[in-house]
């Protein structure tokens, strides 16, 4: 796809609280023209500067119709079903916000990719953000969006760039590295053979994860030998009961040494039981109810692990409403941060050994907790959408 050449950069949009008479008239300007409105205020305190982020609201994309292009407003609908929209972009950040963290947020029915600079950025599906990276002074951005809807005309409601302290990216990085520790308890399983029928004929081939097949009511039959693994994810298993979760299309039954030890739909796990010797054999009777069949996946999951869950939960979700707050109100108490830091410190720690103990890291989490927890008073001060990314209590979906 062709780029045009740079289109005059749009003015930024400040979040405010309050403010002067002009100024609001200056985002009720904005409001309108986004097709947007402020219908309440803040419910809660406002520490420090009340401007966490600048916004610039993108107001016109180059459209592509095979070889010609031409600027459309935003929002945009396409003319015809199933056809998808093409639109790009230019954009260069000035001085002022290099070195903070910026993203791409997009309002879209019903799906956007998303390339940058003709690499691809990632994709979009009704709202939501993608990660731009640091600022760079004089760096032009070029994006492109490929839009498409399942039924009706694609429509590309809004695109924003937000500029956010670069410590919301760190907590975003935090967040992700978080929500990893809630795969701990399940470790991949790939040794599998499989066959199309139950037939004595039948021969068992190599292989099995990701095979898809069609037709109503059809099975297909998938078998392992689980010898009593030493550890899951570097944890040892001493004293551990130890679970078979799988994914399949559309159900499953299985069995473990010819004895049935449970059925599932779609998403689900079985027991396998305590330690045992030499190895079992576990079978897998997948079928397919409509539609298309599949064996997409199967873990061995620890029970001790598993019980450590909630606690790991709560963690994260102290940690989001944590950094929603910062997208928000830019200058909290400073223990806030450095009590997450100290939270994380603590799991960081009890992974970092070895070997790994489920009860080094449940003592671990329960040191973690405590840290975080003195800031659930405060957070409830807080309402976590008091500022949208966008304009006060406004969110993308809300533009027609």
């Amino acid at each position: 796809m062709s780029l045009p050449g740079r289109a005059k950069a749009p003015r930024p949009l400040r979040r405010q609280v309050g403010g002067s008479k002009a100024r609001g008239i200056y985002l009720l300007g904005v409001a309108a023209t986004l097709g947007l409105g402020c219908n309440r205020a803040p419910q809660g305190p406002v520490l420090g500067d009340p401007d966490p982020g600048t916004v610039y609201p993108v107001f016109e994309v180059r459209l592509h119709e095979g070889s010609l292009s031409r600027t459309v407003s935003l929002p945009y609908v396409a003319p015809v079903t199933a056809e998808p929209v093409l639109a790009s972009f230019e954009f260069q950040f000035p001085d002022s916000v290099v070195g903070t963290a910026a993203y791409l947020a997009v309002s879209v029915d019903d799906r956007a990719e998303v390339t940058l600079n003709g690499a691809i950025l990632g994709a979009v599906e009704d709202v939501g953000e993608l990660e731009l990276g640091v600022c760079y002074p004089s760096v032009p951005l070029r994006i492109a969006l490929r839009c498409s809807a399942y039924a009706e005309p694609a429509r590309l409601r809004g695109v924003w760039l937000i500029v956010r302290p670069g410590r919301v990216r760190q907590l975003r990085l935090l967040e992700s590295e978080l929500a990893r520790f809630l795969e701990l308890p399940f470790q991949r399983w790939e040794e599998w053979e499989w066959r199309p029928s139950s037939g004595p004929g039948a021969q068992w081939k190599r292989g099995g994860l990701g095979l898809t097949w069609s037709g109503s009511g059809e099975k297909r039959w998938f078998r392992t030998r689980l010898p009593w693994p030493s550890t899951v994810n570097g944890f040892l298993t001493n004293g551990d009961s130890l679970w078979l979760r799988l994914a399949v299309d559309d159900s499953a039954t299985v069995f473990v040494d010819g004895r049935l030890v449970g059925a599932i739909r779609r998403q689900g796990g079985v027991p396998l039981g305590h330690r045992w010797e030499g190895e079992q054999e576990i079978l897998v009777e997948v079928t397919n109810r409509r539609g298309r069949g599949s064996f997409e996946g199967a873990w061995i999951g620890s029970g001790r692990l598993a019980a450590l869950r909630p606690q790991l939960d709560s963690l994260l979700r102290a940690l989001y409403r944590y950094r929603l707050l910062l997208e928000q109100h830019p200058d909290p108490p400073s223990d806030w941060e450095s009590a997450v830091s100290r939270a994380l410190r603590e799991i960081r720690e009890a992974l970092a050994s070895e070997p790994r103990e489920c009860s080094s890291l449940g003592a671990a989490l329960g040191r973690a907790w405590p840290h975080l927890s003195r800031l659930e008073i405060a957070l409830r001060q807080f309402p976590p959408f008091v500022c949208g990314p966008y304009l006060q209590n406004v969110g993308p979906h809300q533009i027609t």
